[in-house]
């Protein structure tokens, strides 16, 4: 237990180093790039999150998963990223991106029937940085706009889910939260009679999401371990609770004096209020099918789509829309029962997706493409393993869009199994 707590620090606090280093200017519209918190296991293979259940992995994604655990499963992810940003006129920045992928936990009340989980993922993430010169006006001097934004949004969740039969079904209780901030400033530094323009913004989230879920097993050939498994899980309209503080202020780069200073100096508030509101979070679902041949061969297919035309905050739209994804997967270990060589007990999985982001921008959309390959190494004698995902996804088209987003992303993650809260017996 106290490595574990050790970890859980580790982790956070990576992820809190890593977060100011990159550069994401699509998170500026409607609650900032969403992330994709599945584990490492599980992204290595096109997220098939719908339909997937076994003993040894924790499925937070769809809780109706929980109810075939028999282990205490812990799940830890760190990720890191190579983001390129491409604008129509050829120019290319990099960034570097890293942190917390997932960090969860699970545990059978009644093994192979009833589980819990809980555990905290990241749900989006703001970021950006964008300086915007002005065309100078004559006797004015320039001007520009700089449009700051950071922060992100977590979840955390407590679920449960039972099996009967061939069929489960669970929830999880998500306590949504986090601190979105965005700044605005519009400055003359040309000129001393001029005031630039502060506009900050910062909006508190924290409320109540559920998630339920449902899965069924058809038996193909149970003596042989051949199955089909169907699963679905999905979210209703949420009216999140959030607070909002808005300030408008004036300030000069220049002194009482006329001396240029690098430090904008306030001068005045022009503006500044605080209201309680809501955010409506869309109505999402996922469904997915998936073909087993028992500890050889899973191969899945998995469809997710968000109503995200239905997004509000505070009464105002942003550029969203409906987003849908379409992805494909597979796994393979070549020989589970292998002594001599380990090769063979490896998990070997690649996966590739399809569809549109749920930003939008002069009415065209926003195509999302996403390629993976990643492998799971077990331990031996213990029933843990270490994963790693490689991940290539393409947001946007400088053909169509303001600008286009390429991103490359690695993803390491540990599973362990043990068994807790047992009775030792003694002879």
């Amino acid at each position: 237990m106290r490595r574990i707590l050790r970890l859980i620090i580790l982790l956070v606090s990576l992820h809190n180093l890593a977060g100011a280093q990159t550069t994401i200017p699509y998170s500026r519209f409607g609650i900032g790039i969403l992330q994709d918190p599945q584990p490492a296991w599980m992204k290595g293979w096109g997220s098939q999150s719908a339909a997937f259940h076994n003993t040894l992995n924790l499925n937070y994604m769809n809780p109706a998963s929980y109810g075939y655990i028999n282990f205490t499963v812990f799940e830890a992810g760190l990720f890191a990223s190579s983001l390129k940003v491409k604008t129509g006129s050829d120019s290319v920045a990099s960034f570097t991106d890293g942190g917390l992928s997932t960090l969860s936990l699970g545990f059978p009340v009644i093994r192979n029937k009833l589980g819990v989980s809980i555990g905290i993922n990241p749900f989006s993430r703001v970021d950006y940085n964008i300086i915007q010169n002005n065309d100078s006006a004559l006797g004015l001097g320039s001007s520009a706009n700089n449009f700051t934004g950071d922060g992100g949004l977590y979840k955390f969740h407590v679920g449960a889910g039972y099996k009967w039969k061939d069929l489960s079904f669970g929830i999880n209780a998500a306590y949504l939260f986090g601190k979105l901030d965005y700044s605005t400033v519009l400055s003359f530094p040309d000129t001393s009679n001029a005031y630039g323009t502060l506009r900050d913004e910062s909006r508190s989230f924290g409320d109540f999401v559920f998630t339920a879920g449902v899965q069924y097993r058809i038996n193909l050939n149970k003596e042989e371990g051949y199955f089909l498994d169907l699963g679905a899980y999905g979210d209703l309209k949420t009216n999140v609770a959030t607070s909002r503080n808005l300030l408008y202020s004036r300030f000069t780069y220049y002194s009482s004096s006329g001396v240029f200073q690098s430090t904008p100096q306030p001068y005045d508030t022009i503006y500044n209020s605080s209201e309680d509101g809501e955010v409506v979070f869309p109505p999402k679902i996922s469904a997915g099918i998936m073909f087993t041949r028992l500890n050889k061969l899973m191969v899945g297919l998995n469809y997710d789509y968000a109503a995200w035309s239905k997004y509000l905050s505070f009464g105002e739209t942003d550029f969203t829309k409906d987003s849908w994804r379409i992805s494909a997967g597979v796994q393979y270990v070549p020989n589970y029962k292998s002594f001599d060589n380990y090769w063979n007990l490896i998990a070997y999985r690649a996966g590739f997706s399809i569809g549109e982001n749920y930003l939008e921008f002069d009415n065209k959309n926003l195509k999302q493409y996403q390629a993976s390959v990643g492998a799971g190494l077990p331990l031996r004698r213990v029933l843990s393993e270490v994963s790693f995902a490689a991940e290539w996804v393409k947001i946007g088209s400088i053909k169509d869009n303001p600008l286009a987003i390429s991103n490359f992303r690695f993803t390491l993650g540990v599973t362990m199994n043990d068994r807790w809260f047992q009775k030792r017996k003694f002879d």
